[in-house]
């Protein structure tokens, strides 16, 4: 029983998967016979419906038949180079005949050859071009390409009737970021500014001393009252001292810094102004 089941599923897929293939040979063959008849206006829809389920090259070319019956050229001439590229791939002996007869439509059918780099997006007047020939109707079209990081480029071609007009899509340059313009200090702007902190370390310098002098005259004053009654006022005067004398110490390291960093900055002040101009980056991508 077990053996029996799986033959049956196998069968039922077997025509699950066939079921595809045969509605689009009744499709074809239907369209054929509209066709036989001179009705290619109700064939073509069948064709068409062929092809969604099955890449017919002849469905192909009895579609561009019924086009090039209904004199409509540019639809006719693009479905024979579909049926040709398809026979080649399938290595099919009709893809001479289909080769022939876009060559006898050629004459009628302005088209636009586009070649371009792989990692170009092109567009034909907004929609996707394809590489190679794209039928056209005659006059004016837009050619654009696009790339991610890249500058895009656009051209406008004209087409005329029996000529495939060839544009070529160059590679995008990449686009350029501009480096804000900078300047670096003038001798005059550096001098100034080494002058400003050679000052400020001289004036913390003489603060130094003012508060150098206040902790000699608390340190006297403590001495003073070490002899007197007061242990009281002896200890505040010699606390003012030691506070005294440790914001001179540190006014006076702060202001030796000071004076020097001026005296470098000053001395190291650049003979002219240097400008460096704004230049570009190319950041490719």
């Amino acid at each position: 029983m077990r053996k029996l089941a799986v033959a049956i599923s196998f069968f039922a897929i077997a025509a699950h998967g066939a079921e595809p293939r045969a509605s689009a040979v009744q499709l074809f063959a239907h369209g054929r016979s509209l066709a036989a008849e001179g009705k290619c206006v109700e064939a073509i829809p069948f064709f068409l419906d062929t092809l969604k389920l099955e890449a017919s090259i002849g469905a192909l070319l009895n579609l561009a038949e019924c086009h090039e019956k209904l004199h409509d050229d540019a639809h006719a001439y693009a479905r024979y180079r579909e049926a040709e590229a398809l026979a080649r791939e399938k290595s099919d002996d009709r893809e001479r005949l289909a080769a022939s007869r876009a060559n006898a439509i050629a004459p009628r059918v302005p088209r636009i050859a586009v070649t371009a780099p792989s990692n170009v997006h092109v567009t034909l007047d907004g929609a996707d071009a394809r590489p190679g020939e794209n039928v056209v109707t005659a006059g004016d079209h837009v050619i654009r390409a696009t790339a991610e990081g890249r500058v895009a480029w656009e051209r406008s071609v004209h087409a005329t009737v029996g000529r495939a007009e060839p544009v070529v899509v160059p590679d995008l340059q990449p686009i350029a970021i501009e480096v804000p313009k900078t300047t670096a200090p003038s001798h005059h702007t550096q001098r100034t500014i080494g002058v400003a902190v050679t000052i400020g370390g001289a004036a913390t310098l003489i603060a130094a001393g003012v508060f150098g002098g206040l902790a000699v005259a608390k340190k006297d004053e403590a001495v003073s009252f070490s002899t007197g009654p007061s242990q009281l006022a002896f200890d505040d005067a010699k606390a003012a001292a030691h506070a005294l004398g440790d914001a001179s110490t540190a006014l006076f390291i702060a202001g030796g810094v000071l004076a020097a960093a001026g005296l470098v900055v000053w001395l190291t002040a650049p003979k002219s102004s240097i400008t460096v101009g704004a230049r570009a980056l190319t950041i490719a991508f």
